[in-house]
């Protein structure tokens, strides 16, 4: 039963956003970068680096990296989306 402890905020959490996606994907967001910072600080138990610089220093690398292929996505998706749509039964019919 301790479990399933965690699960009903969630979904108390969930049931009050509109766009379900757009909550998960703030989520996701919030829990990577907790792990960037952990591992962060964690690194610096092998360097010189007091463990809030090198969680910082972390966060930020890995955010970058992240938002950088986050826009790269969505320029190729701007950028070839029209290409990918399935043409309509309108256009079959009108080219035979």
């Amino acid at each position: 039963m301790r479990h399933i402890a965690p699960l009903p905020p969630a979904y108390i959490a969930l049931s009050a956003v509109k766009d379900e996606s757009d909550f998960l994907f703030g989520i996701a967001c919030g829990l990577t970068a907790i792990a960037l910072f952990a591992l962060g600080a964690i690194k610096s138990k092998f360097s010189t680096q007091k463990w809030y610089t090198s969680g910082l220093w972390v966060l930020l690398n890995g955010g970058l990296a992240a938002a950088a292929a986050f826009l790269v996505g969505f320029l190729y998706v701007a950028r070839v989306s029209h290409l990918l749509k399935p043409q309509g039964r309108d256009v079959l019919l009108a080219e035979s």
